[in-house]
């Protein structure tokens, strides 16, 4: 319909011309909407051919394994052994494993080297020293904690702070310039030190505020705070412990007016002094004389250090159990003594040592018993590794050394407080270490160290000859045969090769399944129904043939294989029995059975029927390059095909092979000496040159000699299903189509806008011209009214 088409129809005409027009209109878009008929036809084939084509990708899908030799011959393995040899000894095979059983006596497993440091590379705990620096490995907090119901506090650690001895002045105004704030002590331009630390002030432009922000943002270690309800200022240490603050004022007076000195100088501010935390030799004396009827001490760990926390009974208060911890406690002190995991009833020692390496800090903060050079380069088997005692910690140098190519693994050992180094491939292999430049692994007691020297792992088959593998896992012993060890056994173990049909009984009857449901699609959407809808794609040739070839090929013999197995009824594939009713056999079905059976007898004959490929090659006659001849027979051939092979005249070849099936060309390149030979281009076979090398192209051809049903099944859809196959074809050819209709739309529905627009135009000079005449008529009549009224009466 034009735009949107206004007018009055009828008005002078008394005829409905819109009804009109859009009667006319409907017989001018017949052929519009035939050719969107058929548009939406030709739509609804497109999408049940690509519904078609989805199921064949599925059906490729199922034949992948059955295209591959090791889908019908694989084996699997089983182990048979006494209860507590359980797991010592696990077994894979591959279809390469004779068949049978053998025993495995496991004399010893194979170790990796392994190098610990000579000596703790952490500082022990100094108990002398307040407990957040005595050296703790883990963080400490103060709080309450419980030994025998009886509760013991650890006060927490106070900061050092100082204020104003008196109101700095009623009306103080910390908002207002300090020169008009009110203070009862006018202050002046000039600056101040706090902590030794410089701090300038303009009396007219700073206020209070000012002054307190420059303060809390300079290096003076301080938290300045003003109490406006006191008009007091106050000064806190940002650190805890007893240090006193020092001030200074430099020039000015800033100091003195705040009420913290006097005019000489001399502090007059309250100061409190700060606390540090308690020693642990006060946490132990404090337990020593609650009363709580055990004694504490400090006993040394396997380095000899003072460094481990003893909780046990006072033997002259009686014999009890030591009890540790309760719901209530608020420190850590007995997690981080290690305490609250130790063994033990009367006596409980601290598991670990309470200080050592703080793996997680900068390795000049980390607690190291000795100093390290502050930056080198360490060397550990051949690859080398930099560090920085500002910036890296011990835990990220280990981070290095396990994601690098040093093929050890690395790993602090928080019990023993020493690092530990583990090379990945066991045997006797020493790790190889060597300080560069600095001291890092002669400073953590690496270099020193007696390494541990791995072991070969030693076995016997059979009750043979002990023989020996560097590794656990071990791929010598039995062909085909892959031992894993884990364990020495105290018996034999015994190990069982069978062969493994489950694969291959899976992959059978995914096919089958795949191959009905494609067959049902297929029948489905070709369907002919005499009293009702045929199938959208009755009498497509492309699913005729496709049907016909599949069954041709599942019902024909494997090309070229020798044996008893020739046909997929001889393994149990087959569209049902002899003899079967006409209209039956269109299902693919499986015996099961005689599927196990086949592989059970001949294994490698199943193989065979499904996935074998072999070839032979020729020379074609009448090339123009540089071959002479070939011998030999392609040994990793898949595909029938042709090699393209273009040479120069300096014996560079171009090589192009291009698949009968006409899937993708593969292009490489090699070269050949006059007279000489070639035995890469095409693998298994040798390529002679002629005595003169010259520019031109030879074809060989490669002919299947043998080819297995599975691959042929497998190579026939996939160039149905790949890109730029079949059906990527006719998905093309239905898109064309389209197109071509909705031009074919587009230009009637513009010669249809046309016509109603030339309709309209016509109804309305139709409507013009009888509204003129009935203007005429009217203006006549009234003339022949006025004559017969103007007549003499």
């Amino acid at each position: 319909m034009v735009g949107d088409r206004i007018s009055f129809g009828g008005i002078a005409s008394g005829l409905d011309t819109n009804a009109i027009i859009d009667s006319l209109m409907a017989i001018q878009r017949r052929p519009i909407e035939a050719a969107q008929f058929r548009m939406f036809q030709q739509d609804e084939k497109r999408q049940a051919l690509q519904q078609v084509g989805t199921a064949f990708s599925s059906l490729l899908g199922s034949l992948d394994s059955l295209r591959k030799p090791a889908t019908f011959t694989t084996q699997s393995t089983s182990v048979l052994a006494q209860t507590v040899d359980v797991g010592k000894v696990q077994a894979t095979a591959n279809g390469s494993a004779p068949l049978g059983s053998f025993d495995v006596d496991v004399l010893q497993i194979a170790t990796s080297t392994r190098a610990r440091s000579a000596a703790a590379a952490g500082n022990a705990i100094n108990s002398a020293v307040s407990l957040d620096t005595a050296g703790f490995v883990d963080p400490f907090a103060a709080g309450t904690f419980t030994i025998n119901s009886t509760e013991f506090t650890i006060p927490e650690a106070t900061a050092t702070n100082i204020v104003s001895s008196a109101s700095i002045g009623a009306a103080a105004d910390p908002a207002v310039a300090l020169n008009a704030a009110g203070f009862d002590i006018v202050p002046t331009t000039g600056d101040f030190q706090i902590n030794g630390v410089t701090i300038a002030f303009d009396d007219t432009l700073d206020t209070l505020n000012d002054v307190v922000t420059r303060i809390n943002q300079s290096a003076a270690g301080v938290t300045a705070s003003f109490d406006d309800a006191t008009k007091q200022l106050t000064l806190t240490s940002d650190t805890n412990g007893p240090a006193l603050i020092t001030l200074v004022d430099t020039t000015g007076n800033f100091l003195e007016s705040v009420n913290l000195l006097d005019g000489l100088g001399a502090k007059i501010g309250t100061e409190t002094a700060g606390t540090d935390l308690i020693s642990l030799d006060d946490v132990i004396n404090m337990i020593n004389l609650s009363g709580a009827g055990v004694i504490a001490s400090i006993q040394n760990d396997a380095d000899a250090r003072p460094n481990i926390l003893r909780i046990e009974d006072d033997p002259f208060d009686g014999a009890q159990s030591v009890y540790l911890g309760a719901g209530g406690d608020t420190s850590n002190f007995l997690a981080v003594t290690h305490l609250l995991e130790s063994p033990g009833t009367t006596t409980r020692d601290g598991v670990r040592g309470m200080g050592g390496t703080q793996v997680t800090e900068t390795l000049v903060d980390a607690n190291l018993a000795n100093v390290l050079i502050a930056v080198g380069t360490f060397e550990i088997n051949g690859v080398e590794f930099d560090y920085d005692t500002g910036t890296d910690s011990m835990s990220g140098l280990i981070t290095k050394i396990n994601q690098s190519s040093a093929g050890v693994t690395a790993f602090y050992d928080p019990f023993a407080d020493k690092v530990v180094l583990s090379q990945d491939a066991s045997g006797s292999t020493a790790i190889q270490l060597n300080d560069v430049a600095g001291d890092f692994l002669a400073q953590v007691g690496l270099l020193a160290a007696v390494q541990e020297t791995g072991a070969n792992a030693e076995y016997q088959i059979d009750g043979g000859a002990v023989q020996y593998s560097n590794s656990n896992t071990v791929t010598s012993a039995v062909v085909g045969v892959t031992l894993t060890l884990t364990g020495v056994t105290t018996t034999s173990v015994n190990v069982e090769v069978r062969h493994d049909s489950a694969s291959a009984s899976a992959a059978a009857a995914g096919f089958v399944e795949k191959y009905n449901e494609t067959q049902t699609l297929i029948d489905r959407m070709t369907a002919f129904v005499e009293d009702g809808d045929n199938g959208l794609l009755l009498g497509d040739g492309t699913l005729r043939r496709a049907k016909s070839s599949m069954q041709s090929i599942l019902t024909g013999a494997a090309f070229g294989v020798p044996g008893d197995l020739r046909t997929l009824s001889d393994v149990g594939i087959s569209f049902g029995v002899v003899g079967s009713a006409i209209g039956t056999t269109q299902t693919l079905v499986l015996d099961e059975a005689k599927l196990q059976a086949a592989l059970l007898d001949n294994a490698d004959g199943v193989a065979q029927l499904f996935s074998t490929f072999a070839a032979s090659a020729a020379l074609d006659a009448g090339g123009t390059g540089s071959l002479a001849s070939l011998t030999g027979t392609p040994t990793a051939a898949t595909k029938a095909g042709t090699y393209s092979i273009t040479s120069t005249a300096s014996g560079g070849l171009t090589v192009v092979f291009q698949p009968d099936d006409g899937s993708t060309a593969v292009t490489q390149t090699g070269s050949i000496a006059a007279s000489g030979t070639n035995t890469t281009i095409i693998p298994g076979v040798t390529l002679t040159a002629a005595g003169v090398l010259v520019a031109g192209t030879d074809t060989i051809t490669i002919a299947a000699t043998e080819r297995g049903i599975g691959l042929a099944m497998h190579d026939y859809v996939d160039t149905l299903t790949r890109t730029g196959g079949t059906f990527d074809i006719r998905d093309e050819e239905y898109d064309a189509r389209i197109d071509i209709i909705e031009e074919q739309i587009e230009r009637l529905e513009k010669r249809a806008e046309a016509r109603e627009l030339f309709l309209s135009r016509q109804f309305t000079a139709l409507e013009q011209t009888i509204g003129r005449l009935q203007q005429q008529g009217q203006a006549l009549t009234g003339m022949v009214a006025q004559m017969n009224a103007n007549q003499p009466k």
